[in-house]
């Protein structure tokens, strides 16, 4: 059965080209269980905050991997919520770093309106 999906959110969502100034994303997905469909007006904040989020100077590259990230989603009245929350890292790469987890918890507050960045926020 062959199934046509608009919009499909992958761990690696940003390597199909997510830019600001792409318009349309359309491609066949075959047979996939697990994918998960996200409506195609949530893109834009998305990758607004992903391109600032790969901008941030103080994370390294390996931090910037979003293979150590979930990525939440939500919205209010005014605003699109997207936050970068660290993953606890598997016992072997928690030996090759010295560390539980890799990266810097980061939340978007997106305006709706103007799709502009009101507040980015940083956990510890």
């Amino acid at each position: 059965m062959k199934t046509k999906l608009i919009i499909l959110l992958i761990v690696d969502l940003f390597m199909i080209g997510c830019t600001q100034s792409q318009n349309y994303l359309d491609f066949q997905v075959y047979h996939i269980k697990t994918a998960k469909k996200i409506e195609g007006y949530y893109m834009k904040p998305l990758c607004i905050a992903m391109n600032n989020f790969i901008k941030i100077d103080s994370l390294s590259k390996e931090e910037k991997l979003l293979k150590y990230y979930t990525i939440n989603f939500a919205e209010n009245n005014k605003y699109y919520i997207v936050a970068f929350v660290g993953k606890i890292l598997s016992k072997k790469e928690m030996k090759k770093y010295h560390t539980i987890y890799i990266g810097q918890g980061v939340q978007y507050h997106i305006n709706k309106k103007d799709l502009t960045i009101t507040q980015r926020l940083f956990s510890k």
